[in-house]
């Protein structure tokens, strides 16, 4: 996949993690928000698993991306509970750590992370 194409696709999926905490952001009430906060989180873990498995097939070692993957999808969950017991502020923390883990998968898929980024993977040579 080329440079240019690897920034189209983070400039498109930053653009939707952008938007999904704006989308909840003028709903009223508690569980209309949490329910969209909700939906958002799974909107955006669709995101989460498509740029996971195209980054799988362009890092050089998939197996350790595939560790960090399994331990972000086993705490984000318990370390949001955790943090916020209750509804609105649990789907917000998971919102959060969704749109995070968007942004690290990115910079391993476009080869933008920072060195010293314990998420960034060489890539496979071309």
């Amino acid at each position: 996949m080329s440079r240019a194409a690897r920034l189209l696709i983070l400039f498109l999926a930053l653009g939707c993690a952008t938007a999904s905490f704006a989308a909840c952001e003028g709903v009223a009430g508690a569980n209309p928000r949490m329910w969209c906060l909700s939906e958002e989180v799974e909107r955006l873990d669709k995101i989460v698993n498509a740029t996971y498995r195209k980054a799988l097939q362009t890092a050089e070692t998939p197996d350790l991306l595939k560790q960090d993957q399994d331990f972000w999808r086993d705490t984000r969950d318990a370390d949001c509970s955790a943090t916020s017991p209750t509804g609105e502020h649990r789907e917000e923390c998971r919102l959060r750590s969704t749109e995070e883990r968007l942004e690290q998968l990115q910079s391993v898929l476009t080869g933008t992370c920072s060195p010293s980024s314990r998420f960034c993977l060489p890539l496979k040579a071309r």
